[in-house]
């Protein structure tokens, strides 16, 4: 979800010492008086005229054993402008296992630059292959079938009418627009239990709210169905050690939030749980955030991650969403090369999805908790999966106020727990800077530290790296069992806390 600051060079000055010549499957451009140099895996996966394959696309381990090696190894992909599928690459640690996504173009040149001493083994042979075997977007005859697959926008929208038209108490709403003009759509809804006597208790004539969205990085797309076997929760910021490079995403948040707002509407009434949760809140869910992304994944690029925003570099298209919000824009953790998959655009909320969405989160004023979910960092330990809590802001030097601090370490801690309890899954929590690794221009240090939603989080979903961010669909639903729970504790937590 979070790729390292790479100061934006003039393309044709790669690191390394490596020219145009003595770096095969480089291509060379001419741009306004400029020349520019960068990997052709990178322009044709800014292809928009015909879809993207990834044949002979390795993923490859490397084994490092100490700080020198693993920065080394860090700034290979950095310049070679490789898919990082595990990270951040710590390099501080003693010993690291990395994956790397290595066009066949640039196989030589990668195992050439590496110690020779350094183990390399082959994680995933052909990612198309894997691609391939896991495509799955066929709608089943069943209700249940819809979470055993992922799905087109197209079929999200259905499927959220389709809830809209069925239950009185659910409404479409639309939450921001895209650089190519499409709507942000989602649920909003709440029970009516209990409404009048919470609005004679509190004097209010609102609930407090909560707004959920996935697929800010369109390549994420389990977050719209469901959830892979783990994630991690980051309340309000990120951080980064400094040789974070680049994170890629599995299938996760789309799944995620449909998988829920599923749950939570067809079983109101009918569980008391839920219930007492969507009669307590007014719930906004949203499986796509990044649409205009989220379609070019399906259509061209699998692997696409940022808006279809075009940038001064015509063949280097879109800006990193979850870079561009008008907080701390441009510090750690972000890039100012539209190459860069980290790319903050060239101004705070300069995409249009930020600036509309901040306008919309700060219109709603009962909102009290934001979680912006993703997919895939891969912060594995000891072969477990984790979800870690950690807590604002994207910088070091930042904490927020002692209450909340302890109020969204508490929350963290609960959620964590009962996650743990669907299916078992190790987790931790800590501070974001201490955790994970720095990052600027986050949607969660802003919902936090400008619109001031208390309970501003961040969910990183993941599985281990087997499947990397094509995880298979039959993890969707056991994913979801365990974000709800998760979720649920949370709303609980707040309710009480906040005595709602």
């Amino acid at each position: 979800m979070f790729v390292r600051t790479i100061t934006f060079l003039t393309l044709g000055a790669l690191c390394l010492a490596l020219s145009a010549s003595a770096f095969p499957g480089q291509q060379v451009f001419r741009h306004k008086g400029g020349i520019h140099s960068v990997p052709a895996h990178v322009v044709a996966e800014n292809e928009n005229e015909k879809p993207i394959r990834f044949d002979g696309h390795r993923v490859l381990t490397v084994m490092t054993g100490s700080e020198e090696e693993a920065d080394h190894v860090a700034k290979i992909v950095e310049e070679l402008y490789l898919d990082l599928w595990t990270g951040p690459i710590d390099i501080s640690a003693s010993s690291s296992s990395i994956d790397i996504r290595v066009p066949p173009a640039l196989l030589s040149v990668f195992t050439s630059l590496l110690p020779p001493h350094l183990p390399v083994s082959v994680k995933i042979p052909d990612v198309q292959k894997l691609i391939d075997s896991t495509s799955n977007f066929i709608l089943g005859k069943h209700e249940d079938d819809f979470f055993k697959a992922y799905h087109t926008y197209e079929d999200i929208v259905v499927f959220m009418k389709k809830l809209a038209k069925e239950y009185t108490f659910v409404e479409l709403v639309n939450v921001a627009k895209t650089y190519e003009g499409r709507d942000v759509i989602g649920i909003k809804f709440t029970g009516v239990n209990g409404t009048d006597a919470y609005m004679k208790k509190n004097g209010v004539e609102l609930k407090k709210g909560v707004l959920f969205h996935g697929g800010q990085h369109a390549r994420e797309w389990i977050g719209p169905v469901s959830h892979p076997s783990t994630f991690v929760i980051a309340l309000t910021a990120f951080h980064h050690p400094p040789h974070l490079i680049r994170l890629r995403y599995i299938l996760i948040e789309q799944a995620t939030l449909t998988y829920m707002m599923h749950n939570l509407v067809t079983n109101y009434g009918k569980d008391d749980r839920i219930t007492r949760a969507v009669d307590a809140v007014e719930w906004t869910l949203v499986p796509v955030f990044n649409v205009d992304g989220y379609i070019f994944s399906h259509t061209r690029n699998r692997m696409w991650r940022k808006n279809r925003q075009p940038n001064t570099l015509p063949f280097c298209s879109g800006t990193d969403t979850n870079r561009n919000w008008d907080y701390s824009f441009g510090k750690e953790g972000a890039s100012n090369n539209p190459c860069s998959e980290a790319y903050h655009g060239h101004d705070p909320f300069s995409a249009p999805e930020t600036k509309s969405l901040s306008e919309y989160i700060a219109a709603q004023e009962n909102l009290i908790s934001y979680i912006d979910f993703h997919a895939f960092s891969q912060l594995c330990e000891s072969g477990f999966l984790i979800w870690v809590g950690m807590f604002p802001f994207g910088q070091c030097d930042e904490l927020p106020p002692k209450r909340d601090f302890d109020d969204l370490t508490e929350a963290s801690q609960r959620a964590t727990k009962a996650l743990r309890s669907v299916h078992g899954t190790s987790f931790a929590s800590g501070p974001i800077c201490e955790t994970i690794y720095e990052a600027s221009g986050s949607g969660v240090d802003w919902v936090y530290a400008r619109s001031g939603v208390k309970y501003s989080f961040a969910v990183e979903l993941r599985d281990k790296g087997e499947y990397g961010f094509v995880l298979p669909p039959e993890q969707i639903i056991p994913s979801g069992e365990e974000v709800l729970e998760a979720v649920l504790t949370l709303v609980e937590y707040i309710v009480e806390r906040e005595e709602l």
